[in-house]
């Protein structure tokens, strides 16, 4: 049976910082900014390791395991909600933010990240195979890294490669078949991703001029470890190692391995099928990831109905939309609160005819639910102790699905198909 209907749901944490060396609003390891050589009449203060360390459990597998069990809950919640649309021709969509898995070190070793996705699928197989098989999830994202060695002295370790990626899985699939689920790899690397080095001008009277991060010299560690990351190889960010290897690598992720940010679930006959997806992590939607992606690539397929965006710091740009016209753009953002002006979890609609998105927001288009927090071992978990606040979900009224349109090479509008 083909999908009708699609309904979004978001659940958002919203994402903090714990204090490192309390105190005044600028205390560090030494209780103060550090005054740069240069002399008056203009000083640069340099603010060391920074006011802050990242939230999580010490251990990175608990970390992981203890995170996942708040998602469940909230995938329970949402499951049970009298809000929720149980028809088959009803696709779920359910969006997590940026960095939700990210821990007390900043990530985790690459070699954890597997666990993540396949503790989802046997969880959700086993919750019964099919209550899930209509709801893709995408599970915000997980900093993974590698460790970089110094070229010349050995075992020296330099710095670290980061990999943020975004984690989608269609629920109900108890293996990694490479067509039920995918990785989207993050491009671009913001300077408010990870902790990190920041500085501040003042004049002689101590009047300031200016302040900022230095992208340069972005930090990942926990309290006393800190060390430079350097962006995923062979990614467009101009930080990247090997930036030109994208340039061969497509777009259309037809696998779990590929990272690109364009893709179909499933294989062809099922409903998943005939839903064409885009995923932007945060920065990659203001740079029109899908947007710039070369159409040569997707002739013949769908264009995206559905383009989601986890993000921490993002909001939709209507200049960046890549949806056919009625398609939806879903964003979950974890440094904004539900409170916030545009909201952190909003739904729009693009309008192909006035290349504009409207805002699905009005009185009765969704629900909000709070989540419950994991009880692990007789004890409920605290939800600081991971993220900046408690849970909640919202949950969207059902719409109709966008309509199939396919790409065509730009010689058939002149000499036709």
């Amino acid at each position: 049976m083909p999908y009708t209907d699609v309904q979004f749901i978001g659940y958002h944490h919203q994402l903090g910082y714990d204090v490192k060396n309390g105190g005044g609003p600028h205390r560090i390891w030494g209780g103060a900014y550090h005054l740069l050589p240069g002399g008056g009449p203009v000083f640069t203060l340099w603010q060391g390791k920074g006011t802050q360390s990242y939230k999580g459990h010490p251990n990175d597998r608990t970390d992981l395991t203890h995170r996942c069990s708040f998602v469940k809950s909230a995938i329970m919640r949402a499951s049970n909600s009298p809000h929720l649309d149980d028809r088959d021709s009803t696709l779920k969509v359910f969006l997590m933010p940026e960095f939700f898995f990210r821990g007390a070190k900043g990530g985790y070793q690459f070699d954890l990240i597997s666990q993540v996705l396949s503790d989802f699928r046997r969880w959700t197989f086993n919750a019964r195979n099919d209550r899930f098989r209509g709801w893709v999830f995408v599970l915000g994202t997980i900093i993974g890294y590698l460790d970089e060695y110094d070229a010349v002295v050995t075992n020296r370790k330099t710095g670290v490669e980061v990999f943020n990626i975004a984690l989608i899985q269609q629920g109900g699939y108890l293996n990694s078949d490479g067509k039920h689920d995918r990785l989207v790899y993050k491009e671009q690397v913001s300077g408010i991703d990870y902790i990190n080095d920041s500085w501040m001008q003042v004049d002689g009277p101590g009047n300031v001029l200016g302040r900022g991060d230095n992208r340069g010299r972005i930090l990942l560690g926990n309290k006393n470890r800190y060390r430079p990351t350097i962006p995923t190889r062979g990614s467009h960010d101009p930080m990247s190692q090997v930036a030109t290897r994208s340039v061969n690598r497509s777009e259309w992720s037809t696998n779990p391995l590929q990272g690109g940010c364009n893709f179909r679930l499933g294989a062809r006959g099922e409903a998943i099928n005939e839903v064409s997806f885009g995923v932007e992590v945060c920065l990659d939607h203001l740079s029109a990831r899908m947007k710039n992606t070369d159409e040569a690539e997707t002739i013949g397929e769908l264009e995206p109905m559905i383009q989601l965006i986890p993000s921490a710091g993002m909001d939709i740009k209507d200049n960046a939309v890549a949806v056919t016209d009625t398609g939806y753009v879903f964003n979950v953002d974890g440094l904004r609160t539900p409170g916030s002006t545009p909201p952190a979890i909003e739904l729009k609609r693009w309008d192909a005819g006035t290349s504009t998105t409207a805002a699905l927001e009005g009185l009765g288009s969704f629900a909000v639910h709070s989540v419950p927090n994991p009880v692990v071992g007789g004890v409920p978990l605290n939800p600081l102790t991971y993220f900046a606040s408690a849970g909640n979900l919202k949950i969207y009224r059902a719409r109709p699905m966008p309509p199939q349109v396919t790409v065509e090479s730009p010689l058939a509008a002149l000499f036709g198909p």
